[in-house]
């Protein structure tokens, strides 16, 4: 850059307030121009922590060869979040998140969406060399994912891999649930999975005494060939959604750190068994084959209980009630 260029005078500040305000394909551009351009975009580059690929480059390629997008994740590496969600052009290009994983590396990445397109095992496991501190991933709606390539994914990833998403995932089944959660998994999200059905029995007990002070959540929305879902005292999970099981017939949840209890649409649902000194909410909306009996003796046995939401059920109001008779802590949502 020459002595009389404008921008020589321009502090590092004044430039990083600049390029602030280009995408993240210019940004590459401009960095190319000199050093001390290069320096101040990769500052920038290291506030950026979450790269949409689909989105940042739609406006700029007809159709980007694995190169290019391989170039871009690379100048992006200290990215936390790398998402394909959306890729435009998954009928041309679908083996993109397959190209970028595997020749990804990068110590700050620590969420992956893969955006449904289709990875192999292979593409998942070497990220545990390449990409120490990952400990999230989504694969909703990937058909190649099935039982054993959960397994074979938490077994490789373990024991960073705490939060996995695989909802939509036809091929998955109550093993890989049983699998991921007894591996280490504390946020598992497997909505409207067909072949999640039966009953679904948790009761593996931690060893050790491992810190698990992050919140545990348990999501199997929209499964509705679930009848039975069992949950043993020990996993410590703090909100479970069931909402939409609509074969869900047996509850029974014995976990002392369980938060939240989310049972919203299950029409068939008729036993609800909650033991939990911290329950403080529990959403029983239209779940109309349940008895009084069921909701009396889930507010004794959960003395935290601030709202229950028995919208959608004839006796709410005797529920009512009966609170202010024994003057129970609640409020109730009647609808």
């Amino acid at each position: 850059m020459e002595h009389d260029d404008p921008f020589a005078s321009l502090s590092d500040d004044l430039l990083l307030f600049i390029f602030n305000k280009l995408d993240t394909v210019h940004l590459c551009y401009i960095a190319s121009v000199c050093r001390r351009w290069r320096y101040v975009v990769r500052q920038l580059v290291k506030k950026i922590h979450v790269l949409l690929l689909g989105k940042s480059l739609k406006q700029y390629f007809h159709i980007p060869t694995g190169r290019q997008i391989l170039s871009l994740v690379r100048f992006f590496s200290y990215v936390e979040v790398l998402s394909f969600r959306n890729w435009p052009w998954v009928e041309r290009f679908p083996e993109v998140a397959s190209v970028v994983m595997r020749g990804l590396r990068s110590a700050t990445l620590k969420k992956v969406d893969v955006g449904g397109l289709p990875v192999q095992p292979g593409d998942i496991w070497i990220l545990r060399d390449n990409c120490p501190n990952l400990c999230g991933l989504k694969l909703g709606g990937c058909s190649t994912v099935d039982d054993e390539f959960v397994k074979q994914s938490v077994k490789r990833l373990k024991p960073h891999l705490k939060e996995l998403d695989i909802s939509d995932s036809t091929r998955v089944t109550t093993a890989a649930i049983k699998f991921a959660i007894e591996n280490g998994v504390i946020r598992l999200k497997a909505s409207r999975c067909k072949r999640i059905s039966g009953a679904l029995v948790i009761n593996h007990v931690p060893k050790g005494n491992e810190s698990r002070d992050d919140e545990h959540c348990l999501t199997l929305t929209q499964c509705k060939n679930i009848n039975w879902f069992h949950l043993d005292r020990n996993l410590r999970f703090t909100t479970i959604n069931l909402s939409q099981c609509t074969s869900l017939e047996y509850c029974h949840i014995y976990d002392n750190a369980l938060q939240n209890l989310h049972l919203s649409g299950c029409r068939n649902l008729r036993v609800v068994e909650v033991a939990s000194s911290n329950l403080k909410v529990a959403n029983l909306f239209s779940c109309k084959q349940l008895s009084e009996e069921i909701i009396y003796k889930l507010i004794e046995n959960c003395p935290m209980l601030t709202e229950i939401n028995l919208a959608g059920l004839g006796f709410a109001s005797q529920v009512q009630q009966w609170l202010l008779e024994n003057r129970l802590m609640g409020s109730l949502n009647l609808g």
